[in-house]
């Protein structure tokens, strides 16, 4: 099973912590956002989206970007 078969959303501030934690995390590396698109092979785009939290984006997408980092999804954490 894919996890885009998954229908999970995140309510606006939980995105919104989320975006903050990738973009930190992002410019902790020193990278752009079209650099961490290309290492992570999706569109600069779908990297503002998630840091700026402007609409729901794909779980896939926030767990590519936290897999780069080494990082995973912790639930708890933004509640």
């Amino acid at each position: 099973m894919s996890i885009r078969n998954f229908d999970i959303r995140f309510t606006q501030q939980e995105r919104e912590r989320l975006g903050q934690r990738v973009k930190i995390l992002r410019e902790n590396e020193g990278l752009t956002q079209e650099q961490l698109a290309n290492e992570v092979g999706i569109s600069k785009v779908s990297i503002w989206e998630v840091e700026t939290a402007q609409k729901d984006y794909r779980i896939d997408t926030l767990l590519a970007i936290l897999k780069y980092f080494g990082k995973t999804l912790n639930i708890r954490e933004l509640k």
